[in-house]
């Protein structure tokens, strides 16, 4: 399918009840079809100026001279290429919410001459048609799926550019580099020959700089848009519902003074100062459980194994048997925090029987060390969290960028050698980098790509 001369159509709103829906419809014959299925008082859609909206009715094409079949009282918004957010003629029809209506200015779209849009192509033809770059376009998805303000305010500054100015600065310092190594291959006995070189170092040296600039915001980026896996676990009766519970203000697990209450993981979203995190409540470690128990131990070590963070709750009131010892040290030290839950009942385990674990004393009864583990927790994932609107690299980006780092590294260790062989191999390398830094931005992007990119969008965006 060819974006740029068809004419797409989609509903730009979620499924179900509200206030409004928009079908929104783009490309060359987007006001001959609006003609065809909106009527409006004195001028037609195609006769009207850009950048405005009128008040009408939506109807199936006219046939034969007939007016066509009244749909829905509406709204229509006209914008005139290239004043659009695809650049192309495009409008948008707003009528009452639910499906319906939508469902049916959508089916007179294309009965009247466009096309069922694709995931993301509303974005694909901004891409294609320059009015953003590709770390814009992928912005508008983040955007959309953000679960949290910090995650949203990165996404808007994705959006405004922070990204692209960032590998665009890389990509003219890289071509400048490229530009001063050239003279030196193309002048190797003139007396410029040295400083060219000379430069080409230190700009490399700025260049892997740069680029690990960029990759230091990574891990934060990867929270922000997927979260963060986190497990409570521990032996039966420890008080792991309880914290589950504290943590998301919400009576959602069972709990009570019997052991093995909870036989299955149960999942909850949290947003914990920004950080979308997938909370999960498992079932006691019992290695002796049988049946539905031993189905739910099975469960909560397969969850532990793909945790990114472990809260770990012992009863703090009773010594820790063997078995529970092991369990405690198949966790990964650095990624745990141990609660010692039931303090006010006392002592008998203490945070030197568990040395080198990190570990702090509760009684979840009494809400007390709740603020200690949602501390601890949130330094934990975010060891340095953005103070200011910050875009964060993601993983397309990130496995980009260190190919192009370590390219960048290998040519600046063979330019250091002034050797004239090993500056056409330093040469090679930088224009590889340069290229993975175009695919970044666009410039440079194969098809299949591009179609793993918008395919994660939804359809009318």
């Amino acid at each position: 399918m060819d974006s740029a001369s068809d004419t797409i159509a989609a509903i730009a709103t979620a499924p179900g009840c509200g206030a409004i829906a928009i079908v929104r419809i783009s490309g060359p014959q987007t006001l001959q079809i609006a003609d065809r299925i909106f009527s409006c008082p004195a001028q037609p859609p195609s006769a009207r100026p850009g950048n405005t909206f009128v008040l009408g009715f939506a109807h199936t094409p006219a046939l034969d001279g007939s007016s066509g079949d009244l749909i829905d009282e509406s709204l229509i918004l006209i914008f005139r290429a290239p004043h659009s957010y695809t650049r192309s003629d495009l409008v948008e029809i707003q009528c009452h919410g639910g499906t319906t209506s939508a469902r049916r200015i959508l089916a007179a779209a294309v009965d009247a001459g466009a096309r069922p849009a694709e995931p993301g192509e509303f974005t694909k033809l901004a891409f294609l048609s320059g009015r953003i770059d590709l770390p814009r376009a992928e912005a508008v998805l983040d955007l959309v799926r953000a679960q949290s303000d910090r995650a949203s305010a990165s996404a808007l500054a994705q959006l405004r550019g922070g990204i692209s100015r960032s590998l665009t600065t890389l990509s003219d310092l890289l071509v400048s580099t490229i530009a001063n190594l050239e003279l030196a291959l193309d002048f190797p006995d003139d007396e410029y020959a040295g400083p060219p070189i000379e430069a080409a170092i230190s700009s490399l040296e700025l260049a892997v700089k740069q680029s690990s600039d960029l990759l230091s915001t990574a891990g934060e980026g990867q929270l922000l848009r997927q979260g963060a896996l986190v497990v409570i676990s521990g032996p039966p009766n420890a008080g792991k519902s309880t914290l589950f519970n504290c943590l998301l203000a919400n009576e959602r697990s069972i709990t009570d003074h019997e052991p093995g209450t909870t036989r299955d993981t149960i999942e909850e979203t949290w947003i914990l100062n920004g950080i979308p995190i997938h909370l999960v409540d498992t079932a006691g470690l019992n290695g002796s459980a049988t049946g539905p128990e031993a189905d739910g131990v099975r469960r909560a070590r397969s969850m532990i194994r793909r945790a990114d963070y472990h809260l770990h709750v012992l009863d703090a009131s009773q010594s820790l048997p063997a078995a529970s010892l092991a369990d405690l040290h198949m966790l990964p030290k650095t990624e745990s925090l141990v609660i010692l839950n039931k303090a006010d009942l006392g002592t008998a385990l203490t945070s030197s029987d568990i040395a080198p674990f990190a570990s702090i004393c509760a009684s979840l009864l009494r809400s007390e060390g709740l603020d200690i583990v949602r501390q601890s927790l949130s330094t934990a994932l975010a060891q340095a969290p953005s103070t200011e609107d910050v875009a964060h690299v993601s993983q397309r980006h990130a496995a980009a960028l260190r190919r192009a780092r370590d390219l960048l590294a290998q040519a600046h260790d063979l330019l250091a050698q002034h050797s004239p062989e090993n500056q056409v191999l330093a040469a090679s390398n930088i224009y590889r980098a340069i290229s993975h830094i175009d695919a970044l931005t666009g410039k440079h992007c194969s098809e299949e790509v591009l179609a793993t990119i918008f395919a994660s969008f939804c359809i009318g965006k």
